[in-house]
């Protein structure tokens, strides 16, 4: 049986304190994957990014890597689709 969360234990620096993340099992995706499955450019996934607050936030892995959680866009996607069908 596969958990819903998996735990990750993150060391941040400089003072090199642990600290312990719960995040959800699920696919991560790169900005680019995200936006080409949102069908929008990546100007317009980090505008929304910073500007909308439905609009899942990204996290950084590194100093050179982000990603999105593929079912937090799942989830704005459906929500978008449900506004529109209420209107």
């Amino acid at each position: 049986m596969q958990a819903d969360h998996m735990h990750v234990h993150v060391t941040r620096h400089p003072k090199g304190d642990e600290m312990s993340v719960c995040i959800p099992q699920g696919r991560a995706i790169r900005p680019a994957q995200a936006s080409a499955k949102l069908g929008i450019g990546l100007s317009t996934l980090w505008l929304k990014a910073k500007t909308d607050p439905r609009f899942p936030k990204p996290f950084k892995l590194g100093p050179r890597t982000t990603i999105f959680l593929e079912h937090e866009l799942d989830e704005y996607l459906a929500a978008c689709a449900a506004t529109r069908q209420a209107a």
